[in-house]
């Protein structure tokens, strides 16, 4: 219940700026990976029947975003190799002023064998380590917008929101995560029946004010966008 409300409470902060802009979804770019299955059996997570998250991809389609606009990697296609070049090619596709919604639920990870702890989402093969820290290099090198919003549903989801903090402020970034850095997830689709709300419109998550949540959550990303730049400016000048 704690994550719920605060994620409720994150999802309901409006920006301060008046002229932040409402979200646009024919400006947006899904990139989303659902693995379910894994090369080891005894890693199998939901069953397949009634994935929600194909459902807040549904959700996503009905509020504008194109479909040309999404990638949908799911179980076996969702090896490190086809992730990584799927990614890309998205990525290279967007452009100046765009938001990116990247999504992962499936297994995560994280090395207690190195000092930085990092942390890590499995992909169908398991024998790969496709940590955080590639996934946050492989946008920043490639994605031409200006915010992204970072969601999973997994262990260690949290290690995301540790990461943007280490990032550049050239891209405004948000993190919807499941779990704390060091703790595990929940093992049914809680999380993510929350996002697929969010994006329905619809105020499950105890406010009407989430109703509009979405546009809220464009403007703050917009707000951290620009803050970022101003910062930046500011260091460059002290040089």
């Amino acid at each position: 219940m704690k994550r719920l409300t605060c994620l409720a409470f994150f999802l309901c902060v409006r920006s301060l700026v008046a002229d932040s802009p409402v979200w646009e979804p024919a400006n947006t770019w899904v990139f989303a990976v659902g693995v379910l299955q894994f090369d080891s059996p005894g890693l199998e997570t939901y069953p397949e029947e009634g994935r929600v998250d194909a459902v807040m991809i549904d959700a996503l389609k009905k509020r504008g975003v194109p479909e040309e606009h999404i990638e949908f990697i799911k179980n076996e296609q969702a090896t490190e190799a086809h992730i990584t070049s799927e990614l890309v090619k998205l990525l290279k596709r967007t452009g100046e002023g765009d938001t990116l919604l990247f999504y992962y639920t499936g297994h995560g990870g994280r090395d207690y064998s190195k000092p930085a702890r990092p942390v890590n989402f499995i992909t169908y093969d398991t024998a790969a380590n496709w940590t955080v820290a590639e996934m946050f290099d492989c946008i920043e090198e490639n994605f031409k917008g200006a915010r992204a919003l970072l969601v999973a549903d997994c262990c260690h989801s949290g290690g995301l929101a540790e990461e943007a903090a280490r990032r550049s402020k050239k891209i405004g970034y948000g993190v919807l995560a499941s779990a704390q850095p060091t703790s595990v997830s929940t093992s049914n689709w809680t999380f993510t029946q929350c996002v697929a709300d969010l994006f329905n419109g619809h105020a499950a998550l105890g406010s009407r004010r989430v109703a509009r949540s979405a546009e809220a959550l464009a403007a703050k990303l917009d707000f951290a966008h620009r803050a970022g730049t101003r910062r930046g400016r500011r260091r460059d000048r002290r040089r």
